[in-house]
């Protein structure tokens, strides 16, 4: 494909951000139309279930292909010139994780287990059915999910499946029900952060701004479950 496309640029195959980092520094993320980019799909199926030892496989996979795909671009005969001359101009932040060969420590997780609670937010509840009558949280994130699976289409093609990415056009409310279990399953439990959403609905929710809507909407439902001896009191 490079040879073909001998203009490409670094910015084509990944996404750099400069947000407000120091001069210098940079946010790399998946090229979202990018064929090949930073994304390890599929590679992250088993992390939600996974031991310690299978979670260290599955992180050392992503850093694999991560340096793997900057090494390609620096030294394949297939890349151009001009490419390899632009990504050598970029590295690891050498005070950044110095302890650990200036890579992070973790992987980035954004989705995994999620409780199946007494009430399950989702795709409707963003878009057509917005209002709660037991509300403790605004959500306004747009729903962005990266590719999940690349998938052969014939011997010499393939796509590239799961990317969402739709504008939330007005804040939508979440239910107090979607942070606590299933009354007959447990009754002593909050989750702000794995709350009960479905894939989709998740997409939405699993920002920080939210997240820290939630949290404090637990720490005062906790506060009045001391007190009342009963979660579910309302």
């Amino acid at each position: 494909m490079l040879a073909t496309r001998p203009q490409t640029k670094l910015q084509d195959i990944i996404d750099l951000y400069s947000w407000n980092y120091p001069k210098g520094k940079f946010e790399s993320n998946n090229k979202q139309n990018a064929l090949i980019s930073l994304g390890l799909f599929g590679g992250n199926a088993e992390y939600p279930d996974a031991n310690y030892a299978k979670r260290a496989a599955i992180y050392q996979d992503h850093k694999d292909w991560t340096l793997g795909l900057f090494y390609f671009l620096l030294n394949d005969p297939s890349v151009p010139a001009s490419l390899k001359a632009e990504t050598a101009r970029y590295g690891l932040s050498a005070d950044e994780f110095i302890d650990n060969h200036n890579f992070p420590y973790y992987l980035y997780v954004r989705e995994a287990r999620r409780m199946i609670g007494d009430y399950v937010q989702t795709q409707k509840d963003i878009f057509t059915d917005p209002y709660k009558k037991d509300a403790i949280a605004l959500g306004s994130h747009f729903v962005d999910c990266h590719h999940v699976q690349r998938v052969a289409v014939s011997k010499t093609q393939y796509i590239n499946e799961g990317r969402i990415w739709v504008k939330v056009d007005q804040p939508y409310e979440v239910s107090y029900r979607s942070i606590t279990p299933k009354q007959k399953e447990c009754t002593n439990l909050l989750v702000p952060v794995a709350l009960s959403a479905s894939h989709v609905g998740f997409c939405s929710l699993r920002v920080e701004v939210t997240w820290m809507q939630l949290g404090r909407a637990a720490g005062i439902a906790a506060g009045i479950a001391a007190k009342s001896k009963n979660l579910y009191n309302k």
